[in-house]
């Protein structure tokens, strides 16, 4: 209960306050401000100046809106071009460590092929399909430790 006593009389405080705000022109003079205010002070009046000057002020408006949206969709673009970047730069890192790991791949292949070779030609005799498949997996292996 106290909640709402308090928040009904916050909202009494505040609500003059809301009332009284007077919008501004986003990027506007002083002068044009000071107009705009004078005329939401005085919304009733329906002189033909009042007229000429609610179109001035709301041109002037659009043109501070519009000049904000352009603010923003240059700001936007450049943290764009900024990600772009980045993750461009990222994409060649990954594409440089790939490209490493495949010339360390094709060393250990040329490292065991050799290896098994040369046992083969040392001792004279021929190996079967699973004895050289698992040595060329065993130096292959060993070849990554070194590296």
């Amino acid at each position: 209960m106290r909640k709402i006593i308090i928040l009904c009389l916050a909202l009494l405080v505040a609500l003059p306050t809301v009332s009284n705000a007077v919008p501004q022109v986003v990027g506007g003079s002083k002068e044009e401000n000071q107009k705009l205010e004078e005329y939401f002070k005085n919304p009733g009046s329906s002189s033909v100046k009042d007229v000429d000057d609610s179109a001035a002020l709301e041109k002037a408006w659009y043109k501070g809106a519009k000049a904000e949206v352009k603010k923003a969709r240059a700001a936007a673009l450049a943290a764009y071009k900024k990600n772009m970047a980045e993750a461009d730069k990222e994409l060649q890192k990954i594409i440089k460590k790939s490209y490493q790991i495949q010339v360390k791949a094709y060393d250990a292949t040329d490292y065991a092929l050799d290896k098994v070779h040369n046992d083969i030609l040392k001792k004279r005799y021929k190996y079967d399909v699973q004895i050289i498949s698992k040595k060329i997996l065993q130096y292959t292996k060993e070849y990554m430790k070194k590296k």
